[in-house]
């Protein structure tokens, strides 16, 4: 109820406003060449065209999110080619690139406006805290591939990079209320202003309230999800360069069925747990410009998270100073270098299911890198560089590559890469003493199998091979193919060390310990299409293949794969000045190995933009399958929930 209450305390905020002078945002579609031509970060850590970029890069345009329909940063990462999204219950996703996906798919980095925001615990995404006031998002970068060379360890198979607008294009007030059968209801309100001569800022609240998942026989999955978000942006121009200060803070909670166990059930029944949740950060940057062939950025983060149940109960925070500075050193040499200091700490309870043996943990992780992209002539360029990494328990590594760019043709660009990626231990897998599973044997004796912890443990290595081309070869059609090879060493697995023997307190267990075993290979191509056949009708298709051999066939590695084939497809058609119908297909192969069906996924929406300042939108999911299952196996089967066929509405002003 109390969900309900704000949403309508926003609306009664939007009525109010309402009187002032309205503002209209032109909402207009990129064409092909606008899209080929978006300027992006996250490759070489400063802007250069989509076109041109070395590696295999996506883009999700601020037009894709809102066309979509989409509530959440995980269904919007099922358009990207070569990303496996599998939702585990309504709060709780599984989200990978190029394989090895599972609740805890760690080989990928999410940053938010160049912060990183991973777990300490165990260097994955809490995606129900990756949480946005949409409509805010400029745009997500997606790079496929090892990024590693310029953000660090753990970025080994993608970067994903939510870049936010700037307050200066946020000026006015916009709301939005939805409600669906799954989403439950939501609202969220924005308002930017300025300050003094150069000054913008702009603040916002949302809150939603999603319903436990429940099934055509009307069994309920106890995986309801509860949270509201405020935040603030301002910006503003000195004579010492551009300044940039945000903040954002949430509170709510989680639920999940689990049948792990703990001391009020020994036996592992299953019950409901739910989680609080709650957290907030702030980031400082400061950009001057020396001279047009000098550039300096200087970032400042402080980053704080709580989770409480009877599964985790950590704080976590993190501390980051990051310089870098980009460098035009004659006509050939485009150099990036920087430095970044990082202080993580985190307090782990004793009381929950998952638990740290070293209850108290703060390491610094010292970074430095250098990057030059050189000029050969003026269709070749070479890009090479290298990360160093410095942690107090693995030590020193190197993440080096060497990128080429080949121009043969103004709409036509080939690139390959070779590059050296490292994933550093997580805590879970350094620090662990859980008990995670028990059983009774026929004399009525109880078995606990405890998941151990290894001090010993190396980083995981993968030397990936890549290879790309993009042809444009009309107005309105573009083509983007990228194949790649990896191969990985040392990969993080549990093994059972030996038969049961007794614990540290007399107690029956069977250990599983975290080891540097299982290594192979990794192949693939991703494919996108985009066409458009006529003004006001973007069309677009994607295709991943992913294979790999191990050197472990555990059934229990099966927990780390991910679809061999995966297709999208999207229409965004414009009917009327003021009507739109979108639709997006997903197809998801089979997972023998996690005893998963292939699915197909449709998910349509209506658009109708009843006045200058509202939008009317009605978002139909899964709508060709009253429901299915994305993802299974040994991790995810406590909270695992069929998605189920959903309707929803959504209101927006704009003023």
């Amino acid at each position: 109820m109390k969900h309900y209450i704000r949403v309508a305390l926003l609306l009664a905020a939007v009525s109010a406003a309402a009187q002032t002078t309205p503002k209209n945002e032109e909402l207009t579609s990129l064409s092909v060449d606008d899209l080929l031509n978006v300027e992006v970060t996250s490759v070489a850590r400063r802007g250069q065209k989509l076109s041109e970029t070395t590696a295999a890069t996506f883009v999700l345009t601020q037009e894709d999110i809102r066309r979509t329909g989409a509530t959440s940063i995980p269904e919007l990462l099922r358009m990207v080619p070569g990303f496996n999204v599998a939702q585990i219950n309504a709060n709780i996703w599984a989200v990978s690139a190029r394989g090895f996906n599972g609740r805890a798919a760690d080989k990928i980095l999410i940053l938010i406006d160049g912060r990183s925001a991973h777990s300490q615990v165990f260097f994955g995404v809490d995606w129900n805290t990756i949480d946005f006031f949409l409509e805010d998002v400029e745009r997500i970068e997606v790079t496929r591939g090892p990024g590693g060379t310029l953000w660090g360890a753990n970025a080994m198979n993608g970067v994903i990079n939510i870049v936010t607008k700037h307050a200066v294009d946020t000026q006015g007030i916009l709301a939005v209320a939805s409600h669906g059968t799954s989403d439950g209801p939501s609202g969220a309100l924005r308002y930017g202003g300025r300050f003094g001569a150069t000054g913008y800022y702009r603040a916002f609240f949302k809150t939603f309230d999603r319903p436990t998942t429940k099934d055509a026989l009307h069994q309920s999955f106890n995986d309801a999800w509860s949270m509201s978000r405020g935040g603030f942006r301002a910006e503003w121009a000195t004579r010492f360069g551009a300044m940039n200060f945000e903040t954002d803070t949430y509170s709510g909670s989680a639920s999940e069925t689990t049948t792990l166990p703990n001391a009020d059930f020994p036996l592992g029944g299953a019950r409901e747990v739910r989680a609080s949740r709650s957290g907030h950060d702030m980031m400082f940057r400061w950009k001057a410009t020396q001279s047009r062939s000098s550039e300096t950025t200087l970032q400042a983060s402080y980053d704080f998270n709580r989770t409480e149940s009877q599964i985790v109960d950590e704080r976590r925070y993190d501390i980051d100073l990051d310089f870098q500075h980009h460098l035009l050193a004659g006509t050939r040499h485009d150099i990036t270098w920087g430095l970044e200091g990082r202080r993580a700490g985190i307090t782990s309870g004793s009381d929950s299911i998952i638990h740290l043996g070293r209850k108290h943990d703060a390491d610094t992780l010292v970074t430095g890198f250098i990057q030059d992209e050189i000029t050969i002539a003026p269709k070749l360029r070479i890009t090479a560089g290298t990360k160093i990494v410095h942690d107090p328990l693995s030590g020193t590594q190197w993440q080096p590559t060497i990128r080429g760019l080949w121009l043969p043709l103004p709409n036509q660009a080939v690139w390959a890469a070779v590059t050296r990626a490292v994933r550093l231990p997580s805590q879970l897998q350094r620090f662990s003493e859980s008990t995670i599973g028990a059983a009774t044997l026929p004399d009525g004796e109880t078995i606990h199998v405890v998941l151990l912890g290894n001090r010993e443990l190396k980083p995981e290595t993968q030397t990936s091979f890549e290879i790309g081309y993009r042809i444009h070869p009309a107005r309105a059609v573009a083509v983007d193919v990228t194949a790649y090879v990896n191969s990985i060493n040392g990969i993080i697995a549990e093994e059972q060390q030996a038969q049961p023997r007794p614990g540290d307190d007399g107690q029956l267990i069977i250990p599983l310990k975290f080891e540097n075993d299982p290594h192979g290979h990794t192949a693939g191509m991703e494919a996108f299409v985009t066409i458009r056949p006529r003004p006001g009708w973007d069309l677009s298709a994607g295709y991943a293949l992913w294979l790999y051999r191990m050197s472990d066939d555990d059934d229990d590695f099966g927990n780390l794969v991910s679809p061999k084939h995966q297709f999208q497809l999207r229409s965004f058609l414009t009917l009327t000045s003021r009507l739109e119908l979108d639709s997006t297909i997903y197809f998801a192969g089979a997972m023998p190995e996690r005893h998963v069906k292939r699915y197909v996924r449709t998910d349509m929406r209506l658009g109708w933009q009843a006045s200058p300042h509202l939008e009317l939108s009605v978002i139909g999911r899964n709508l060709t399958d009253n429901h299915h299952i994305e993802i299974d196996g040994i991790i995810e089967q406590p909270t695992l929930a069929p998605v189920m066929r959903s309707v929803a509405a959504t209101a927006t002003w704009r003023f």
